[in-house]
């Protein structure tokens, strides 16, 4: 095995969130493009068994397949192991695929420390050596260390592992475990602890025996009374794996006398730990990653008026100029909330969110007529108060989007002048104007904002575009109100495709993109891994092309996106309740009793389209 495995960095994990990918840009490099047997994933530091998970994107449970190959995760251990013969690219998109998720609400939130080791033996990232027990029963110490000490891996020599730090014990007895020998004896000299294999061979550790002392600050686990030499011929160092005896002893050192019955001490087998000999060669098959763990912020849902967690369906009628809220139970309509008819058609409905800071969602209008802005502070689904902020007259400036690009914890706006193709950002403080900034002109008028989403998984929204004349799609990546990056993405030249959505589908923890044929009436998914496409997935056709994607929301709970849709030739509305990119059931909404009643949000669409 000549492969070099490449990973490193930082990712975070917010509580409640979906299963969040670990390493999306872990590579595997080799010059003779050789085959692996194995890998593993393992959460050593800060490791919490009753709450810590991984898995594989997109799966549940703890077992399955991945690119062909086998995955089982062991939730005592933290050990995820992937097997089978495959090729580097296949193991590199299996653990690129390797997923994090906490089933606790309340999470310990210290950083965990996330290892990946290529190859079938257990890697520690720290000191680069792998370890393994070799179940081996009657087998006593001095067969264990000639067994260990002709053995190899990757070319590594093998001995009787020898633990000198606690965190080589930590990772030991919750990764590795077992019942068997190390590499400690003081068969030479009575009370004269030493380690005899590998590196570290002739190191004095211990003087004495249950009352002695380590030597020059040397690490030892012994057991409570232990070593103690019993019968005068306990020589001879061995973990303690035998869960009979407790739990407060497991890993604990034991003195045991090179002998195959020692009753409920008995070895099962033996340690055997690879590197750091004289004439190893340098391998590169570990490495890890830091994930550290968020606390859920208290922001709404933001589809989430009535605050249950569910997404509500905002609705306007430009024909009355009536406004409404359906708030959902999932796909279910629980009420109908009118408001007073006080803005006529020229107001129109371009967003939601909290701008106050209120943690409740608040409704932003602008009237195409006299180019007034304002805001209806919401208390729930109750009508609060309007606020007029800044006007801009020039009807050609549209609203396209909410987010807060600054980092400020404040929602701010995005607009694009559909004349001048200039674009800009309005920073906000609440409903207060703070700052007008401009973004680069995009001149060619026929590129349309289409969505804002956090493609490149940095927490800040990047900026969809699709040009309506060429096909053409890119991605902006902002540094809060700077374009960082632009970057182009697939042609789609038949311009009756329209992206009528950005939401996580595949369940990889990054966004896709969803699409519909307004001629054909396809429907497909590109999924995407940061602003590469991945692969375009199709999705079952609805050839009515009356029918338009209104919004994506995960409306059934189920931490899986779902798609409002709405006939407005009809009156009829619907939901699709999807399971990753299929298609689990169709399920129809009430009727509102008119075609001139339009959802406003969820919608798929940009929040300056206007009609």
């Amino acid at each position: 095995m000549v492969q070099t495995l490449n990973v490193s960095g930082t990712t975070d994990y917010t509580t409640g969130s979906n299963a969040k990918v670990v390493a999306s840009n872990l590579s595997i490099s080799d010059t003779e493009n050789a085959t692996l047997n194995g890998a593993s994933v393992i959460i050593n530091e800060n490791f919490n068994a009753s709450e810590d998970r991984l898995g594989i994107a997109g799966q549940e449970g703890t077992s399955g397949t991945v690119e062909g190959l086998t995955w089982n995760y062991n939730t005592t251990t933290g050990v995820l192991t992937i097997t089978g013969t495959a090729s580097n690219e296949a193991y590199q998109n299996a653990l690129r695929q390797v997923t994090y998720s906490n089933t606790s609400n309340t999470p310990t939130t210290a950083a965990r420390d996330i290892e990946f080791t290529l190859g079938t033996t257990l890697g520690s990232a720290e000191n680069n050596h792998f370890y393994q027990f070799v179940s081996a029963e009657n087998i006593t110490w001095t067969e264990a260390e000639s067994a260990a000490s002709n053995s190899s891996y990757l070319g590594l020599k093998g001995y009787l592992a020898t633990i000198t730090s606690e965190t080589e014990q930590d990772f030991i007895q919750s990764k590795v475990q077992g019942n068997g020998w190390i590499g400690a004896s003081d068969a030479e000299t009575e009370g004269d602890w030493r380690w005899v294999t590998g590196p570290e061979a002739g190191t004095s550790f211990w003087n004495g025996d249950a009352t002695g002392s380590t030597v020059n600050g040397q690490y030892s686990n012994w057991d409570d009374g232990e070593p103690n030499n019993t019968n005068e011929h306990e020589n001879y160092g061995h973990v303690i794996g035998n869960s009979s005896l407790g739990e407060d002893v497991q890993g604990k050192w034991n003195d045991l006398p090179n002998s195959v019955n020692t009753g409920n001490y008995t070895a099962d087998g033996y340690f055997v730990e690879y590197g750091g000999s004289e004439a190893d060669p340098t391998l590169q098959l570990t490495g890890s990653v830091t994930l550290t763990i968020s606390e859920t912020v208290n922001t709404p849902n933001k589809f989430d008026f009535s605050g249950d967690g569910k997404p509500d369906i905002l609705w306007r009628n430009y024909s009355t100029d009536e406004t409404a809220i359906w708030q959902m139970n999932g796909t279910t309509l629980e009420q109908s909330i009118s408001y007073p008819n006080t803005l006529n058609a020229a107001w129109r409905l371009e967003g939601q969110a909290d701008f106050t800071g209120d943690n409740k969602l608040d409704i932003l209008w602008r009237n195409y007529t006299t180019g007034e802005n304002g805001f209806w502070q919401m208390d729930g689904t109750t009508y609060g108060q309007p606020i007029l902020t800044t006007s801009v007259t020039d009807l050609n400036w549209e609203i396209e989007g909410q987010s807060d690009f600054t980092g400020d914890g404040k929602t701010d706006i995005l607009w694009r002048n559909s004349s001048t193709g200039e674009n800009g950002i309005w920073k906000m403080d609440g409903t207060t104007l703070q700052e007008s900034v401009s973004l680069t002109t995009v001149e060619d008028t026929a590129w349309e904002i289409k969505g804002l989403a956090d493609f490149t998984g940095d927490g800040k929204d990047e900026i969809l575009w699709r040009n309506n004349n060429t096909g053409e799609n890119a991605i902006w990546q902002l540094d809060g109100t700077t374009l960082q990056e632009s970057t182009s993405l697939t042609t789609l030249e038949d311009t009756d495709w329209d992206i009528v959505g950005q939401a996580d589908f595949t369940g990889d923890g990054k966004v896709d993109i969803l699409w519909r044929n307004y001629r054909t009436g396809e429907n497909s998914v590109w999924q995407m891994d940061g602003t590469n496409v991945q692969q375009p997935i199709s999705l079952t056709s609805v050839a009515d092309t009356n029918w338009e994607v209104e919004g994506v929301a995960d409306f059934t709970s189920d931490g899986k996106v779902d798609i409002l849709w709405r006939n407005n030739g009809t009156d009829e509305t619907g939901i699709w309740r999807m399971n990753g990119t299929t298609l689990e059931e169709s399920l129809a909404l009430s009727k509102t009793g008119s075609t001139a009643w339009e959802i406003s949000f969820p919608s798929s669409y940009p929040a300056g389209t206007v009609g």
